[in-house]
């Protein structure tokens, strides 16, 4: 396996991490002006928890975010590497990460039924219609229930604890407080300054 493989789970956090401000950030503002704008946010939400998981899963080894690989016989190479993994293979759905996170890590996502929820309102967004639903408490609950505890145990951070939060003028501590405020649910972590 070539030595680029081996950092597929720094680039997954990276990118997840990036993909999590931008929904939150779509669900804080931009949504405000119209409702489909702070959809996009939960279908960023989602993707960025959906690639988060695989992070920590590909933490343990690469190939385990993978239902279906590259074969021998369909590649030139003497080792498997990126651009194979890219054409040649799939990687897990968002449905099948909470098993496969537990098997490989033996981490359990506690909240399967928020996770669930919130994946299916993502394919109602994403292919259905723009639901009348209060998009600040979805996130942020979603974000405590599910993607903290995630966070906390793989990287020993939370969900709001990135030096990208703090740059943004979009991260604004009332804003943050009144939408965690509005789950009803503790958050443990601290709110960027």
């Amino acid at each position: 396996m070539d030595t680029e493989v081996h950092k597929i789970s720094d680039h997954m956090y990276d990118l997840g991490k990036y993909l999590l401000g931008h929904g939150i950030e779509h669900v804080i503002f931009t949504g405000v002006r119209h409702p489909l704008w702070a959809s996009t946010g939960v279908l960023h939400v989602a993707q960025a928890t959906e690639i988060l998981i695989k992070a920590a899963i590909a933490q343990e080894h690469p190939l385990l975010i993978f239902t279906d690989l590259p074969k021998l016989s369909q590649v030139q190479e003497e080792k498997l590497t990126i651009g194979q993994l890219m054409t040649k293979s799939k990687t897990a759905q968002y449905s099948k990460l909470p098993d496969l996170l537990w098997a490989a890590t033996g981490f359990e996502i506690k909240e399967l039924t928020a996770y669930k929820e919130f994946g299916e309102e993502r394919n109602r967004i994403q292919h259905l219609a723009v639901p009348d639903t209060d998009f600040h408490k979805l996130v942020f609950k979603f974000c405590i229930q599910v993607l903290d505890p995630i966070m906390v145990h793989f990287w020993d951070e939370h969900f709001l604890d990135d030096p990208v939060f703090d740059d943004e003028y979009i991260f604004e501590e009332k804003i943050l407080k009144d939408s965690i405020k509005s789950t009803g649910l503790i958050y443990n972590g601290k709110l960027p300054e």
